[in-house]
Order: structure tokens, then C-alpha cells, then sequence
């Protein structure tokens, strides 16, 4: 059962408590340098795993309250005793739900470990608010979504902010050394955890980020 649901998304490191013991209690061994966290204000997201498109999820709920973990079992490609059972609507659950979490592992042509979360149990994962200014947002909303260098364009990141939000160059290269020493970008200019979070989910070419937009 799939619907929609209104979705925040942030990342945190693995070793943060607020996720370190889902992970423990999931997938244990496995290593990666953060973990995204969406928190769904309503229950109803897909359960498949299978191999699909070069890729698998594979999803264990845990119930916060004493920790205890299910596995989902192998679905979605119509030839599983779960497919057998429940048939093309799939698992008759609204997860996540309160009092509950699902952590999805992804394998394939891409790799990581997501945290589902009800919006009742996510305050602990909130992340502290945190002021940036316009020339931050641009800065760091065009080092999440865009590549450094591209088609032969040195400096690519900076050429399409400027473009499309009208950001100098002094502007650029302020908002970027105030980023680094809050570190929300490390020494090399790539966006770190805390980076993301304060980038947001918007594209440096949304309209809202153009100065006289962001400012009224």
C-alpha cells in the first residue's frame, strides 16, 4: 500500500545516538560516512524489496519502545510467498507509524541507509535551527545539487548560481569561507552533513532563491 505522504528530509552521522542504536539494531557492520532521515507526517510507504532497476532495498521496522526489529520480506516481483500472499497491493501497513521506524538498506547503482520516521517520534532528530544567510543558501544549495566542473566549465557551481540567483563573485567567495568555518563546507569546499541540513531540498535554479525573491 503506497500513498502520499508529506516528507522532511535531513542527514545525520551514524555515529549520533539518535540513529547509532536503529542502526545497531538493523543492519549492524555497515558503514557509511551519514544517514538520510525522512520524517513522513502519515503512514503508507512502499514496502518492495526486490531487485529492481540495478537496485534493492531492503527494509526492517523496529519498534522504538523495546527495539525489537521484523524484517520485511522479499516482495514486489510477483513471485514471492509475500507476493502470493497479499498480492499486487502489497503489505497492508501504513509505516512508519507512530512508536515505529523503518530503516531501508539500498544496494546497487546506488548504496546508502535511510531512517523512516512518524513526525510524532522524530523531535529527538531534529536538528538544531540554524540562520544562513542568501549567499550561504545559494552557496551551499549549488554545492549539494551541482558538480564542481562540467562540460568543460571550470568553476561550473558558481556560473550557474550566478546566473540564476544573481550572486557576485565576492559574494560567492565570502558566503563560501564563512561556510567552511562553520563547517558546513570542509577545507576542500565540499558540503558536510551539517551542510546539507541547512541547504534544504531546494535547486540552486528555484526561482525562490533569486535575491529579490529570498529577500521579500
Amino acid at each position: 500500500m503506497e500513498v502520499e505522504t508529506k516528507m522532511q528530509t535531513l542527514y545525520m552521522k551514524p555515529s549520533d545516538p539518535t540513529v547509532a542504536g536503529l542502526l545497531a539494531r538493523t543492519f549492524p557492520g555497515f558503514s557509511y560516512r551519514e544517514v538520510k532521515v525522512s520524517i513522513h507526517d502519515a503512514g503508507g510507504m512502499g514496502l518492495q524489496s526486490c531487485w529492481d532497476g540495478g537496485r534493492r532495498d531492503t527494509h526492517r521496522v523496529i519498534r522504538l519502545a523495546d527495539m525489537q526489529t521484523y524484517q520485511i520480506p522479499e516482495n514486489g516481483n510477483g513471485f514471492t510467498a509475500a507476493d502470493r500472499a497479499f498480492g499486487p497491493a502489497g503489505f497492508p501497513l501504513a509505516l512508519p507509524a507512530p512508536g515505529f521506524a523503518v530503516v531501508t538498506l539500498t544496494e546497487g547503482c546506488y548504496k546508502g541507509l535511510t531512517v523512516h520516521i512518524h513526525t510524532e517520534n522524530a523531535v529527538k532528530m531534529l536538528p538544531a535551527p540554524c540562520e544562513v544567510s542568501w549567499a550561504e543558501k545559494v552557496v551551499l544549495t549549488a554545492t549539494r545539487s551541482l558538480k564542481s566542473s562540467y562540460a568543460g566549465i571550470k568553476d561550473y557551481r558558481y556560473q550557474e548560481a550566478h546566473e540564476a540567483t544573481g550572486i557576485t563573485r565576492a559574494e560567492w567567495d565570502a558566503a563560501k569561507q564563512a561556510l567552511i568555518g562553520r563547517r558546513f563546507l570542509n577545507v576542500a569546499g565540499a558540503i558536510t552533513t551539517e551542510g546539507r541540513n541547512a541547504a534544504g531540498t531546494w535547486d540552486v535554479r528555484d526561482s525562490r532563491l533569486k535575491r529579490e525573491a529570498y529577500a521579500a
